[in-house]
């Protein structure tokens, strides 16, 4: 695994983690509205409902909490590895990977063009596809390697 592709899944797990957060907020307003019409208390087909959302939450949950733990591995990995990088590109690179940001979010805070963060990102991301191995694998929790690493079935994209 490289540098990138674990900065490809830290930025995709950051919008899975956004997703499943609105799930879950969304079935806590379909809760909501169940208890207000009996809840598990009530109807039966009002309860059977009830215990639906009760535990697609549970299983969302669950799935977030995942998505959490992997998400502070990469983002702690990815950080580390960016350090020597020129400070532009470390920035961009942290801003767009580790916080999810969009590129232009990304040029707005630190005051520099589009085209320069765009510059700087792709200057980044050449370093970061050669850097693999053991310097990636050093940065990361033998849990997450395990499960996560290559050939773990977690696909990577770059």
């Amino acid at each position: 695994m490289t540098a990138l592709e674990l900065m490809a899944a830290c930025r995709r797990d950051n919008q899975e983690k956004a997703r499943l957060e609105a799930q879950i907020e969304e079935l806590d307003d379909y809760i909501t509205c169940v208890n207000a019409f009996g809840g598990a208390g009530g109807h039966a087909s009002v309860s059977d409902r009830y215990a639906d959302y009760m535990a697609r939450k549970d299983e969302l949950e669950k799935r977030l909490y995942e998505t959490k733990k992997a998400l502070a591995a990469e983002s702690a990995a990815a950080i580390l590895l960016t350090e020597s990088l020129p400070d532009t590109q470390r920035k961009s690179m942290r801003g767009f990977y580790v916080y999810g940001k969009t590129a232009a979010a990304v040029a707005r805070e630190l005051h520099y063009s589009a085209s320069s963060i765009a510059k700087a990102l792709a200057a980044a991301r050449a370093v970061c596809a050669l850097i693999g191995g053991d310097a990636v694998e050093d940065k990361l929790p033998p849990w997450y390697l395990k499960k996560y690493g290559e050939g773990a079935g977690k696909e990577w994209d770059s």
